[in-house]
């Protein structure tokens, strides 16, 4: 079993024999993993893959104005020094991501709202700006 190690990890750090503790707590926490991933990816393609129209299809006709405006409103909220603050207690660590996740989607259906469309459509999609280069170019010509 070693040889197997030797041949597909030439530097000496499998991932069982790395663990200060035992190759079955190694084999656990693989199998684990390997269980979570794919958890992780049925719930990518039963949540993700759209089969036919939900709550939030209209708004993905707008996902350009989330996708542009997050970065405005992630500078605005003190997320950094909250994540900085939880590294003390390492439970609220590992699930302050996660407790992210509902403002985030709140933040996204908010930004991909037809308000937000209406407000801010003049910088994001300058048709005016067009409009403009052309009459400016029909004028020289």
């Amino acid at each position: 079993m070693n040889e197997l190690f030797a041949i597909l990890e030439p530097a000496g750090q499998n991932p069982f024999t790395i663990y200060k503790s035992s190759t079955a707590y190694a084999l656990a926490r693989y199998w684990a993993d390997l269980a979570l991933r794919g958890f992780m990816a049925m719930s990518f393609f039963i949540c993700c893959v759209p089969r036919d129209s939900n709550f939030f299809s209209a708004a993905g006709t707008f996902s350009m104005y989330p996708y542009l405006l997050h970065m405005c409103f992630l500078n605005i909220l003190p997320v950094h020094g909250l994540w900085e603050s939880t590294a003390q207690w390492p439970c609220l660590h590992a699930v302050f991501p996660f407790l992210l996740l509902p403002v985030a989607a709140a933040l996204t259906v908010a930004l991909a709202s037809q308000r937000v469309q209406s407000t801010t459509s003049w910088a994001l999609q300058p048709e005016w700006l067009l409009r403009l280069m052309q009459r400016v170019a029909g004028a020289a010509k």
